[in-house]
């Protein structure tokens, strides 16, 4: 049977709209279509055939992640790890795969609260985009990925600093009996500085995870080959 033929799920999964509610319904669908059309046809499969799907399914992972909160995020971007990694093991020459491995473990690196463990991720997400930019050294995407990446763990650190004050306001606020004050570390220069409106938070949108999760969306919703990456960028 023909892979894209008719499911609905899929065909709106194509079209993908962050604000629908269904989204996360669609793009599970099509992730669990996708998975079982590897798993009935991988044996007639070439090598680059495998390695394009299950980056693809990565890919669609990734996307899920961006749609999730708290547990859920890790065990999407976890699963999008495994299967991009078995991508890359298949054809490692595809610079999609280790684009797509980068995003990952740059998603993963904000989930977790050690800092030493965080940058351990950065340097990997930061060498899989250099493996990428090796492979299309022309592709301009991929090298402002790497080239942002640097300061990655600084804006891990804001990002912390930021959550970090506003557990102290929600602790402050949730705790008050009467008296006004300041919750602790939100004055000039401390944790609750770099709040919800602070530039850092927007920096972290921005130039990591927003980062992420704009080129998914964007390159999703123009993407409607099933052979090949889903969000490669357009030649």
């Amino acid at each position: 049977a023909e892979y894209m033929g008719g499911n609905l799920g899929v065909a709106r999964s194509e079209m993908f709209n962050p604000q629908d509610p269904q989204a996360h319904r669609y793009i599970s669908e099509d992730i669990r279509m996708r998975r079982d059309e590897f798993r009935q046809n991988q044996n007639q499969l070439s090598d680059v055939d495998k390695a394009e799907r299950l980056i693809a399914i990565g890919e669609k992972l990734l996307q899920r992640a961006v749609l999730e909160q708290g547990e859920d995020v890790v065990l999407s971007v976890t699963e999008a790890l495994v299967a991009i990694r078995q991508g890359i093991a298949y054809d490692s020459s595809q610079p999609e795969g280790h684009f797509q491995l980068g995003n990952a473990l740059n998603m993963l690196a904000f989930s977790v609260e050690e800092r030493a463990q965080a940058s351990r991720l950065f340097v990997e997400a930061t060498e899989a985009f250099r493996n990428a930019c090796e492979r299309a050294p022309g592709n301009a995407q991929f090298k402002l990925y790497l080239e942002n990446n640097s300061q990655a763990i600084h804006v891990w650190d804001q990002f912390r600093a930021s959550m970090a004050g506003q557990a102290a306001e929600e602790a402050f606020t949730s705790s008050r009996s009467g008296t006004a004050g300041p919750p602790p570390g939100s004055g000039a220069g401390g944790a609750g500085s770099v709040g919800r409106g602070g530039w850092q938070f927007e920096l972290l949108a921005t130039v990591i995870v927003g980062a992420v999760a704009v080129f998914l969306i964007k390159k999703f919703s123009k993407s409607s080959n099933w052979n090949g990456p889903l969000f490669g960028v357009q030649k």
